[in-house]
């Protein structure tokens, strides 16, 4: 795949509807490496070079896992739990506290809808039109 340089070592979002016990040596390592792969193009010269890992992991590493209260206020409740798998002892790992992100579906009207979906995106940090930096999203 070839990005648009803006997309060069930019932030990770998972979102993901059950978890298995992850260590810090996975996340960071093998499954961020396997979800920063391809080329974006550098600067005005196109050449194109790797896409590459978030520039902080720590900050730009997003984790969506919903809350309690999203289960319990979705539109299938309780139930809706079943199909988001998570142990405690998995979830409430400390290396995962700074990245965990609330599911929502703010203007599109889909906050009571339960995730149940598995994907991962980049977003780019855009330029406004002042070209003062700001975050896309």
């Amino acid at each position: 795949r070839e990005f648009d340089s803006c997309f060069e070592s930019s932030p990770l979002v998972y979102q993901f509807s059950s978890m298995g016990l992850l260590n810090d040596k996975w996340l960071y390592g093998e499954f961020t490496e396997s979800c920063s792969q391809g080329r974006c193009r550098r600067g005005e010269s196109r050449e194109l070079g790797l896409l590459g890992k978030p520039r902080d992991l720590e900050r730009d590493l997003h984790l969506v896992w919903p809350t309690v209260d999203e289960v319990r206020g979705s539109l299938e409740g309780w139930q809706a739990g079943f199909s988001i798998p998570g142990r405690e002892k998995n979830i409430s790992q400390s290396f995962l506290q700074q990245h965990y992100r609330k599911w929502g579906g703010g203007n599109l009207q889909r906050t009571r809808a339960a995730p149940h979906i598995k994907m991962y995106t980049r977003f780019c940090r855009c330029q406004s039109a002042e070209g003062k930096g700001e975050e896309g999203e």
